[in-house]
């Protein structure tokens, strides 16, 4: 087992600090930032019951025209 020491004190490093948070890095951001600081396109607003219903009208009207 002595023969081992010497391998194991070359592999040891001590122990690093924590640095402390400050007041910033327990700042919470909101969606908006977040997704520009990842470069996230923001999501479109989702359509009404209405919308949908006049854009899928719109749409079978148009397959009716090409048929």
């Amino acid at each position: 087992m002595l023969m081992d020491k010497g391998y194991y004190d070359y592999d040891y490093e001590p122990v690093k600090k924590k640095r402390k948070l400050t007041a910033e890095d327990r700042e919470i951001w909101s969606a908006d930032k977040l997704n520009a600081i990842l470069g996230v396109k923001p999501k479109k607003k989702p359509l009404t019951a209405e919308e949908l219903q006049a854009e899928v009208m719109s749409e079978e009207a148009k397959k009716k025209k090409q048929t």
